[in-house]
């Protein structure tokens, strides 16, 4: 009979590869290990984000500095609803409080707690237990390595979208 088509020779072995698999198993798992990490202080890994956003921003501009709800939905590229449910679980949580925002009165002021504070070197913690579990078993030249790569994948795309 005829001969099968060519298949396309891949550097990778057989089966066609894709690296948006391996992106996507890898961003899942470190989410997964995050949230398994923070559970230990009974927060999750989205309420560490919105802790170190609240952080991050008042050590740039202050602690005067207002952030309310929409600004946490900008900053995480989150919908409303969704910001709206891990705000209210927060707030029980005792690690934001809501006040009424002065630049805009329909708005709520989000500020964080010394309760919330206290998440933020923790997170840090979790976090560099993830990083070492992830690139565990590499050499340093290996991890430079791997960092190298993955920013040129992230320069090459942050280009595509100018």
């Amino acid at each position: 009979g005829p001969s099968p088509p060519e298949r396309e020779v891949n550097p990778m072995g057989d089966e066609k590869f894709y690296y948006t698999e391996f992106f996507k198993k890898i961003a899942n798992g470190q989410k997964m290990l995050l949230n398994e990490g923070m559970s230990e202080y009974g927060i999750t890994y989205v309420h560490s984000l919105v802790i170190l956003r609240l952080c991050y921003l008042s050590q740039q501009f202050g602690t005067d500095y207002e952030v309310t709800q929409k600004d946490i939905e900008n900053q995480l590229s989150l919908r409303a609803p969704t910001v709206t449910r891990i705000l209210s679980r927060m707030e029980e949580n005792g690690c934001i409080e809501k006040t009424r925002s002065s630049k805009d009165s329909r708005a709520k002021r989000i500020i964080l707690t010394e309760k919330g504070q206290r998440y933020y070197p923790l997170f840090f913690g979790v976090l560099d237990q993830v990083e070492a579990q992830m690139t565990q078993g590499m050499t340093q030249e290996e991890r430079l390595q791997l960092k190298g790569l993955l920013e040129r994948v992230l320069k090459n795309i942050e280009n595509h979208k100018k």
